[in-house]
């Protein structure tokens, strides 16, 4: 089995992860999705075409384990990433044969490798199906994008607490996106967004 070495520079690492961040005075979600769209759109793309336009599956794995999303794994112990790597490349015959992003989900989380959580999982999933022609037609909730996806429960529209939410449950704004975008989105603008939220209900109460 032929592991690469580990490093993996798909894009330019930063300080802070982008969850923490978000641009000031947006207002509605209109905004707040604009904001995503200018801000962000571009340099996922951006990664995503590059992971697409990898040579080989083993370089795809390579860097879809080690690229480490927006500074997401870098509290990821080495030995796990080191696992995940291997066991991947022990199923690389099979990875395209998934014919949706959840089933590939679903077996990264079968190899129940300790340290990658569901955000770990999802960032690798998405990286990795990025090369195999899979994209998520859900948005998938974990940390921060639950956190984004719970600022909306008191307009009734978001089960917060499940795995995934379809785009129809998120207001209308937010369908202008992807649902790869919508989880970003929830997660960049989640204190942008339970501020519309609150606004809204105080403006209708």
């Amino acid at each position: 089995m032929k592991r690469l070495s580990p490093s993996c520079r798909l894009e330019e690492k930063k300080g802070n992860d982008r969850c923490s961040l978000a641009g000031k005075d947006l207002v509605t979600f209109e905004a707040i999705v604009d904001s995503y769209v200018k801000e962000y759109r571009k340099s996922e793309n951006d990664r995503l075409n590059a992971l697409r336009s990898l040579h080989s599956m083993n370089a795809a794995i390579h860097c879809s384990v080690w690229d480490g999303k927006n500074g997401h794994q870098r509290m990821v112990s080495r030995h796990a990433l080191t696992l995940m790597e291997d066991s991947l490349l022990e199923n690389k015959a099979n990875l395209k044969e998934y014919s949706c992003f959840s089933a590939l989900y679903k077996v990264l989380a079968g190899f129940k490798i300790h340290g990658i959580g569901h955000l770990g999982l999802y960032d690798i999933a998405l990286a990795l199906g990025s090369y195999i022609g899979l994209a998520p037609d859900r948005v998938y909730l974990h940390r921060g994008t639950r956190e984004g996806a719970k600022a909306l429960a008191p307009l009734g529209l978001v089960k917060y607490r499940a795995e995934t939410i379809a785009m129809t449950d998120l207001p209308a704004p937010f369908r202008r996106l992807l649902p790869r975008e919508a989880e970003d989105c929830l997660c960049i603008y989640k204190d942008k967004i339970k501020a519309v939220v609150a606004k809204m209900i105080t403006v209708h109460n």
